[in-house]
């Protein structure tokens, strides 16, 4: 059984705000997560990112380490997957937009989990 969702952000905010809610994963082992932000002059990319796990839909959240990923600071036209760390059941994504102006930045999010 697996699980595959696309997620497009338009316009996303330069202030930090939940891209992908709380997803159910159930206990599926194998999770990534992909960034893509689209590429061209005027877009500008990613200031921040968070994924967060939690055993329920209200949490409590435990932030993922994403330190080494090179995923909070996406520049435009960056793609990145992240392979999740922990096994919580429940999954979300706060993404936050670099400031630019005159720019936007469009963000998609693929959220995969096959077990």
């Amino acid at each position: 059984m697996s699980w595959h969702e696309k997620l497009v952000v338009s316009d996303l905010s330069t202030s930090l705000v939940e891209v992908v809610p709380p997803r159910d994963l159930e206990t599926r082992p194998h999770r990534v997560i992909t960034f893509e932000v689209a590429a061209g002059a005027e877009q500008r990319g990613l200031a921040d990112v968070k994924v967060q796990t939690g055993p329920t839909a209200a949490g409590p959240w435990e932030a993922e380490d994403l330190s080494a990923s090179g995923i909070p600071t996406l520049a435009p036209g960056g793609h990145k997957p992240y392979r999740f760390s922990r096994y919580d059941r429940w999954v979300r994504v706060l993404a936050q937009s670099a400031t630019d102006a005159d720019k936007h930045c469009d963000l998609t999010v693929y959220l995969d989990a096959v077990g």
